[in-house]
């Protein structure tokens, strides 16, 4: 029996790194990653600048359904590239989401308006994302204040979102 990824309806879906997602490959500095289609119906990448400029028609080529696009990090952070990539991945035909990647040490409404007034008014066709990981991120800032501020952010997508 195939398995299909299935997206939460809730307005923030939490990456553990980037588990659910496979490598991007697709730009500089990145590997490809084939899941197992017999097990997998459903399979998307990330981007964000990082990965330089992406065929996002070659991506669909091999098989991409969707992209999570990164629109942001922190309190002010803004890809250059996201506006750019999620106009590319939308006409090569892909499923566009947008993510926001969470920094410990930044207070969780800052977070959550950067990305909000962010993505305000894009087209989108997934849920917003909040991409959690522990590297690049200060590791002196006690669990319970990162969790704190995870659910500031949660809160503050869901009420103004």
């Amino acid at each position: 029996m195939k398995k299909s990824v299935l997206l939460s309806p809730l307005v923030a879906l939490l990456l553990l790194g980037a588990v659910l997602l496979t490598g991007c490959g697709y730009g500089r500095r990145s590997t490809k990653i084939y899941p197992d289609r017999d097990r997998f119906e459903v399979i998307g990448i990330d981007i964000s600048a990082h990965n330089g400029d992406i065929d996002f028609r070659k991506v669909a080529a091999e098989g991409i359904d969707f992209v999570f696009i990164k629109a942001t990090e922190g309190g002010t952070f803004k890809d250059k590239k996201f506006i750019d990539n999620i106009r590319l991945a939308r006409e090569a035909g892909l499923k566009t989401g947008a993510y926001h990647f969470f920094r410990f040490d930044t207070p969780g409404y800052m977070q959550g308006l950067n990305f909000l007034n962010s993505v305000r008014g894009r087209r989108l066709d997934l849920p917003l994302v909040i991409d959690l990981e522990e590297w690049a991120n200060p590791n002196s800032q006690p669990t319970a204040m990162v969790l704190n501020r995870l659910s500031e952010m949660i809160d503050h997508l869901e009420s103004h979102g």
